[in-house]
């Protein structure tokens, strides 16, 4: 009984004001929006420990990958052939993430230097930068690294093609070492107008980079 008096003289007091009135009139619709609101806090907050907790479990596994894969290569404990073969077995997940970018370039030029930079390895990197963000300053440095072993192992158009992908690239990080790169390339070709299109554009884009006198020194002393 008194609970009644008392839910009659809420409703009572509510109807008292305007405001008091809309809400009254309308309890169950705020109330199920208040429902909704809390159950979306609640379901944010469960998201946002959940998304955390992922990308905790993805770093733990990123850095287990780099002390059991690389820098196990790094000392000597495994060898080139054993470390081709685990590096083309690495899960599709960890491949391309940024904190690995610099330990896997580190591995390929110990390979390189190795003698061991092989068809097998060219394909791994340039599965590596295939999955990398093109917007990432590493895409440049990958990017580099796959057209210099593309190069060494005589595939040439390859190693310019990645080149001539990389000078669309958003930031101006080595852009004149690529443009050089790819005069070089060119006059390996033999196509000395495109040899001297990119120098052009060197020397206008970065005509205060040193590569701008290396290209002029290169393409006169080719030609």
């Amino acid at each position: 009984m008194a609970t009644n008096q008392e839910a009659q003289t809420l409703e009572e007091t509510l109807n008292k004001t305007d405001l008091g009135h809309v809400i009254n009139e309308n309890k169950k619709p705020i109330m199920v929006a208040g429902a909704v609101i809390i159950a979306a806090i609640i379901g944010y907050s469960i998201f946002s420990q959940v998304n955390s907790s992922k990308k905790l479990e993805k770093l733990d596994k990123i850095f287990a990958l780099e002390q059991s894969l690389f820098q196990k290569f790094a000392d000597k404990k495994t060898t080139a052939t054993e470390f081709k073969t685990q590096l083309a077995a690495v899960n599709n997940e960890l491949i391309s993430e940024p904190n690995l970018i610099p330990v896997f370039m580190d591995s390929i030029n110990r390979l390189d230097q190795a003698g061991e930079a092989d068809e097998s390895v060219l394909a791994v990197a340039k599965n590596w930068l295939s999955k990398l963000n093109k917007n990432s300053p590493m895409y440049i440095f990958l990017g580099l690294r796959v057209a210099a072993l593309s190069e060494d192992l005589g595939k040439t158009d390859e190693a310019i093609a990645t080149l001539e992908g990389l000078v669309g690239h958003k930031t101006n990080i080595l852009k004149d070492k690529i443009h050089f790169d790819l005069i070089r390339l060119y006059v390996k070709k033999g196509d000395m107008k495109k040899a001297n299109e990119r120098y052009e554009t060197l020397k206008t884009k970065h005509e205060k980079s040193e590569f701008v006198k290396l290209g002029n020194i290169f393409l006169n002393g080719l030609q």
